[in-house]
Parts: C-alpha cells; sequence; structure tokens
C-alpha cells in the first residue's frame, strides 16, 4: 500500500510534508509525489557522523507518497480555522516564568540547571527562535506563536512555530477530510494501523503521517 507523508512541523522549522494516499482533493501546495521504494545504506557512510550514527545498516523502503512542498500558513489556518485548535504555543503562556527560566538558561554556569530550565521552558508557550549571532536556538519568544513567529510571512510561506502534538493533529485532521483511519492516538503519540491500534509498522498506517528518519 502506498501511503502519505508530511514533512514534519517542530520548534521554530516549517511543517515539512505528509505521506499518504494521492488525493485529488488535496490542491497545491500539498499536492503528493509518488516516491519509488528501494534500499539504501543509512547512517555515518563518510566515517564523519557522531556514535548514535553508527553502524551503518541497508534500509528498504516500499513506494510512498511525500507532499511536494512544506505545509503553508494558509493551509494550517484553515486546519485551526475548522477545528478551532490551538498549537502548544499558544497555550500555557506563563510570561513571568518563562522570562525567569530564560535568566537562567542564559546566565547560569551550571550545564545541568540550564538543561533542567530549557525542559521546563518547552512546556511553556511561545516558540523558539534561531540566534544568529550565538548560532543556537538558545531563546524562547514569549508572545510567537504560528500567526506571528517574529518575521514576515506570506499565507503561502511555510508555516513555523509548531510542535509534534500540532503536527500530528494536523495529520489526522487530513485523514478525517478525505475519510480515512487517522494515524495518531492524540494523547500518546502512538502509530495507528488502519484498524486502530497501535503499531511500528508504518506499511500498515492508512491514514497520513509524518516521515520517518528513513524516508
Amino acid at each position: 500500500m502506498r501511503h502519505k507523508l508530511l514533512i514534519p512541523l517542530c520548534l521554530a522549522v516549517p511543517l515539512v510534508g505528509v505521506v499518504g494516499h494521492r488525493s485529488a482533493e488535496l490542491a497545491e501546495p500539498d499536492a503528493m509525489a509518488l516516491i519509488e521504494g528501494g534500499e539504501f545504506l543509512m547512517g555515518d557512510v563518510f566515517g564523519e557522523g557522531r556514535d548514535r550514527e553508527r553502524p551503518t545498516h541497508p534500509v528498504r523502503l516500499s513506494d510512498y507518497y511525500l507532499a511536494r512542498h512544506e505545509v503553508t500558513v494558509g493551509a494550517f489556518r484553515l486546519f485551526v480555522e475548522e477545528t478551532g485548535y490551538e498549537t502548544s504555543a499558544e497555550q500555557n503562556r506563563d510570561w513571568a516564568e518563562l522570562r525567569r527560566l530564560l535568566v537562567v538558561i542564559q546566565e547560569s554556569t551550571s550545564s545541568e540547571e540550564r538543561a533542567e530550565a530549557q525542559r521546563t521552558a518547552l512546556s511553556l508557550g511561545g516558540c523558539w527562535r534561531f540566534e544568529p549571532e550565538t548560532r543556537s536556538w538558545n531563546m524562547k519568544d514569549a508572545e510567537a506563536d504560528w500567526r506571528s513567529s517574529g518575521f514576515l510571512q506570506a499565507e503561502n510561506h511555510p508555516v513555523t512555530c509548531v510542535s509534534w502534538d500540532d503536527a500530528i493533529r494536523y495529520a489526522n485532521w487530513l485523514s478525517r477530510r478525505e475519510v480515512l483511519p487517522p494515524a495518531y492516538d492524540e494523547l500518546t503519540g502512538e502509530l495507528l494501523d488502519a484498524e486502530g491500534n497501535g503499531t511500528l509498522d508504518v506499511s500498515t498506517v492508512a491514514g497520513y503521517r509524518l516521515p520517518t528518519e528513513a524516508e
């Protein structure tokens, strides 16, 4: 079975796409491209990567459809307007606590304390943004969300400032629009097969989903 993939929404980076069935109902920029399956060597094939990229191993993929472009601001807006969904960045906006955590992240000399502050900040509203001066994602803008990312965006630009939770709900929304079984349990994030059972086998998923690392 050929299935559809969405490229993920994550932090301040774009929701790249979806995997799933080819659909005449999905207009650009969500049109799907057929990716033919095959086998390749996955991992640190050049001997320059990290330990977690070893050992290299062969991976075989079946055919699948992948969205040609990132999910746009306009497409995500339609999802929000139809469902009333509130993104992770728009929830739990504790400005005072976030400001305190940012001070810890920026000024603490303890790596453990900084790491704990970053984990806590992730649970609060707002969106992480890239700092060109330090070339890092160590700043979180409490005011930012997908509607107001901190930089100018048009409706056909990739949507940003979205989380994993936002991504799987968008994917499930696409599935429901086409009367397909949702690919995710929205409470646990578990992948679901066509019968609604938890699975690790992406070939059994009938709805839209995010691509695997190999894909």
